[in-house]
């Protein structure tokens, strides 16, 4: 679901791009996600982009919010543990 556009080039696969020393290139990633198309209990659709150079490849993770969704991050306690987020209770438990 996700289009790519490499220094001004469409697609999905790039091969030989050079970057020149003191140089960059710019990578645009549009995504349209219809939430109906995803799972009914689907809230994020998720890719990676690879890059490889050599013998070397790396993976860059791309996530996009598809419904309306509420992150909870939690606070640590002294040791460094994430503290519990109770959901779904009231003030009467």
């Amino acid at each position: 679901m996700y289009r790519l556009n490499v220094d001004g080039i469409p697609g999905k696969n790039f091969d030989s791009i050079e970057i020149l020393a003191r140089d960059s290139i710019y990578i645009f990633i549009e995504t349209t996600v219809v939430p109906e198309a995803s799972g009914k209990n689907e809230f994020l659709y998720t890719d990676k982009i690879q890059f490889k150079s050599g013998a070397h490849l790396q993976e860059i993770p791309l996530v996009t919010l598809v419904k309306d969704a509420i992150f909870l991050y939690p606070k640590r306690d002294v040791n460094g543990f994430p503290q519990q987020i109770p959901v779904g209770e009231d003030d009467n438990g």
